[in-house]
């Protein structure tokens, strides 16, 4: 499975495991055929680090960065 049909929140959903994994690892467990052909990037990057015992971890540039966007959208809305 190419690398394109990711899209960059899955990428960014891996950053915090890299440290730990090969960004290949995590790739192979997508494409294995022991999925289903619709299963997500997300359920395989779960069933992954489930199968490693690897507890979830936050990107937390990302989370970061939704607060300042929520915070902007109340804002512009006058919700705060």
């Amino acid at each position: 499975m190419p690398l394109s049909l990711l899209t960059i929140e899955n990428i960014e959903k891996v950053i915090p495991y890299l440290d730990s994994f090969a960004l290949t690892t995590i790739l192979d467990e997508y494409i294995s055929p022991t999925h289903e052909p619709l299963y997500t990037f997300e359920n395989a990057l779960a069933r992954f680090l489930n199968g490693k015992k690897v507890a979830h971890r936050n990107n937390e540039w990302m989370l970061s960065r939704r607060k300042e966007l929520n915070q902007l959208i109340k804002e512009h809305f006058n919700m705060s």
